[in-house]
């Protein structure tokens, strides 16, 4: 959601922009802007259903967030995934954090490969995630709601997050969850 909300906020600043030197592009941004709310609407719709229900099944979840990184980008996905039973609370934080890593694969890496697995260990679960891209400069970089929310969503289950990337090496994320 944090992705659409920056678009919505680009397309007003836009629409604001042209206003007065090109109204009907100035418009057409506006059209854009409404699209891009309604969108927002429907995700935290969608993300307040998941939560209450009381049968969320994470690991259909999971595969469906594979699936759609399938569908959309290209991407080649590796998945192993075996969750354990967990609280509704747990399985949706855990949902968000694979959502989001994806997510940033898909408009951030530029990868052509991407493999994420999900096991139980004696210390929690762990989630591990990795890509073939671009990388980024682990010392130099802002943090976007993406990477934001996943320290948060970590930070608040009182997990472990460590990020490891390098230009042109691709990104490894790996997060251990206690139970």
């Amino acid at each position: 959601m944090g992705h659409t909300l920056t678009d919505l906020d680009t397309q007003l600043a836009v629409a604001q922009t042209l206003r007065s030197l090109n109204p009907t592009q100035s418009f057409q941004a506006i059209d854009t802007a409404k699209l891009l709310a309604r969108q927002c609407i429907e995700d935290v719709s969608q993300a307040l259903d998941r939560m209450r229900e009381s049968d969320f099944d994470l690991n259909q979840a999971l595969i469906g967030l594979i699936e759609q990184l399938r569908q959309s980008s290209g991407i080649e996905v590796k998945w192993q995934i075996n969750p354990p039973q967990l609280s509704v609370y747990k399985s949706y934080q855990i949902y968000c954090i694979v959502k989001e890593a994806l997510m940033n694969v898909q408009k951030h890496a530029n990868a052509s490969q991407v493999s994420f697995n999900s096991r139980l260990v004696a210390d929690g679960i762990l989630l591990e995630l990795q890509d073939n891209g671009i990388g980024f400069d682990p010392n130099h970089f802002t943090t976007g709601f993406g990477l934001q929310g996943i320290m948060e969503r970590v930070q608040l289950s009182g997990g472990k997050l460590d990020i490891k990337t390098a230009f042109a090496q691709g990104t490894y994320i790996h997060v251990l969850l206690p139970l």
